[in-house]
């Protein structure tokens, strides 16, 4: 729904501030959940971890956990896919990939209960 990231005509990525892309996106991004009202919301990245809770929660800090804001849907926390791409170190890359396969399974278990 919120991506700070966006391509030229060149396909070139171009950084779109944050704040914009929290500040424009968030009254079509409510509109959105007032409409569906999902039982889980996946927060890929800071942008969307910001948009949806503040900047108290902390993607990495918070990673993998669902919290559960009074007043709000419930919120899973994870990491945005492409900075799996960005990671070089092999090792690291395989730990943050199965992470992130964890943060994802919790999904299923969480609509199951």
């Amino acid at each position: 729904m919120l991506d700070r990231h966006r391509l030229s005509d060149t396909g070139a990525s171009l950084e779109r501030d944050h704040a914009d892309a929290t500040t424009l996106g968030a009254p079509r991004l409510s509109a959105e959940l007032e409409l569906l009202k999902p039982k889980l919301v996946v927060a890929l990245g800071a942008t969307a971890v910001s948009s949806l809770l503040g900047s108290k929660v902390r993607v990495m800090r918070d990673r993998g956990s669902i919290l559960h804001p009074p007043g709000q849907l419930d919120v899973l926390v994870t990491i945005h896919p492409s900075a799996l791409l960005r990671i070089r170190e092999p090792d690291e890359k395989d730990r943050s990939r199965l992470a992130f396969i964890q943060d994802l399974k919790k999904i299923r278990r969480f609509l199951w209960h």
